[in-house]
């Protein structure tokens, strides 16, 4: 078929996902994974820094798990959007 063709995208909202980490050590990897996704794995990443906090920019709405490795591990999960989310050691 020749001619003028016309697509249609539905860009989905984005979401900060901000996590404050009191307890846990400079440069500790925290992982946000996505969960039952439609696309395949989504694994995003942030160190701790100075601020003992992480912000994982423009994130799909939806089911997520939240872990964090160094001295020993912290996992929990989220839905977003959330606001700011709390990981502390028990």
């Amino acid at each position: 078929m020749t001619g003028p063709n016309a697509v249609t995208l539905t860009i989905p909202q984005l979401h900060d996902v901000r996590v404050l980490c009191p307890d846990l050590e400079l440069g500790t990897r925290v992982q946000l994974e996505r969960m039952r996704s439609e696309v395949g794995d989504v694994t995003l990443e942030q160190r701790v820094g100075e601020s003992r906090r992480v912000t994982f920019p423009d994130v799909v709405a939806g089911r997520y798990r939240l872990r964090a490795r160094g001295s020993g591990s912290i996992k929990m999960e989220l839905d977003v959007p959330c606001g700011e989310v709390v990981i502390q050691r028990e």
